[in-house]
């Protein structure tokens, strides 16, 4: 998938975006889920690398979902111009409610990286769902 963002201009096409924005969803998904996951959820105890490797598997996967969280972003930006019935900003609640469920969930379990790693691919079908109905939809104005 690439990475999009949103026309400025109506009639404008969705375009490539740049560097700087997908280091920002690659942030927003930090601040979001991997940083309460990895230094709130998992705390060294008696095995220091649980906490190490509960950071390392949050932070790999910025890499597959950083490009998701932007197309979300992008879509919370076009609110009002494109979505004028608040449907962006619903799937927007949507998405960052899940993230928030994740996280939630990770704070009062162990780190079993197979379950961890099952539940984010889970997350990441969510958010890659929604970004493909999101591209189009929008660029269809359906949202």
């Amino acid at each position: 998938m690439r990475h999009l963002r949103r026309p400025h201009q109506p009639g404008d096409q969705w375009t490539p975006a740049n560097e700087a924005d997908q280091n920002f969803g690659a942030i927003l998904l930090v601040e979001l889920v991997v940083r309460p996951v990895a230094y709130t959820t998992f705390e060294p105890g008696p095995d220091p690398r649980r906490g190490t490797m509960a950071e390392l598997l949050a932070l790999t996967s910025v890499l597959r979902v950083d490009h998701l969280v932007m197309r979300v972003r992008a879509v919370v930006e076009t609110e009002g111009q494109r979505a004028p019935h608040g449907g962006a900003e619903r799937i927007a609640t949507a998405v960052l409610e899940t993230c928030e469920a994740f996280t939630h969930r990770w704070r009062n379990k162990l780190l079993d990286p197979p379950v961890f790693n099952r539940e984010l691919t889970v997350l990441e079908e969510f958010l890659d769902a929604i970004a493909l109905d999101l591209a189009s939809g929008l660029n269809h104005g359906r949202v």
